[in-house]
């Protein structure tokens, strides 16, 4: 998975409200290991991360985003007859997680567990999905000194200009 994040700057009310909210733009690929029958998927999804602080140390990230993916070996009746759990090249992909992370003064390590379903509606059939849960890791460098109160108004948001992740499920 490679991904870029965009962090609210703190200049509108509501960026404090939520805990500086940061949106996450993913692109994923999965191999579902039945190269012949399922084949692999690639994926675009954007996700949007509420973080609440515990302690100077510690915070939860809890997260929700919707993409889309494009597979490459979808149902079909005379060359995939047997894939009867996707039944389109492009199908949606939702998903939910939360995580808890550590921080120091210049970077966060978080750790993060998170559920993705990918269906097309039954827009074609037959169609089961796929039902993934995702178990994550994800180190960030901070080019700016962490602050002690994620809600202080006057906070000119951290910025991240390394986000290294990686995740199994």
């Amino acid at each position: 998975e490679a991904f870029a994040v965009l962090k609210t700057e703190g200049r509108k009310y509501w960026h404090a409200d939520y805990n500086f909210p940061e949106i996450h733009l993913k692109a994923k690929y999965a191999n579902y290991g039945n190269n012949d029958v399922l084949g692999s998927s690639v994926a675009l999804l954007s996700e949007l991360h509420n973080i609440k602080e515990l302690n100077e140390t510690f915070f939860w990230d809890w997260h929700v985003g919707f993409g889309l993916a494009y597979f490459t070996k979808p149902y079909d009746a005379l060359t995939n007859p047997e894939n009867l759990v996707v039944g389109s090249r492009l199908m949606t992909n939702p998903m939910a997680g939360i995580g808890i992370g550590i921080k120091s003064e210049k970077s966060e390590l978080l750790f993060s567990a998170s559920f993705r379903h990918t269906s097309n509606g039954h827009f074609r059939v037959p169609n089961i999905g796929t039902n993934t849960i995702m178990g994550g890791l994800t180190w960030k460098y901070l080019m700016k000194e962490v602050p002690k109160i994620m809600a202080d108004t006057t906070y000119d948001a951290k910025h991240s200009w390394l986000s290294v992740g990686a995740g199994i499920g």
